[in-house]
């Protein structure tokens, strides 16, 4: 394409250098749209290591309220239930 607009150029034969420049311009635009979904393939895949850590802690925490609570009802005389079921 570029090769085709620098010949136009050199013969002053600007007819189809409309046509040539809309085609750099859809070369662009396909290349800039690359150049955006791989930004977004990099933010999504942080986002999801993020959500994981997020996961992880929650599910810790989960674990020792549970644990707080059968204590707490260890003590309080009420028969244990078996929470291992989520």
């Amino acid at each position: 394409m570029l090769e085709d607009m620098r010949k136009c150029y050199k013969t002053y034969n600007f007819i189809a250098v409309a046509a040539l420049i809309e085609e750099v311009q859809a070369a662009a635009n396909k290349m800039e749209a690359a150049l955006n979904d791989r930004k977004d393939a990099i933010d999504y895949h942080e986002m999801r290591s993020q959500l994981k850590k997020e996961c992880k802690a929650l599910k810790k925490e989960i674990k020792q309220l549970r644990e707080e609570l059968d204590e707490q009802k260890e003590q309080s005389g009420r028969p244990k239930k078996d929470s291992s079921s989520v």
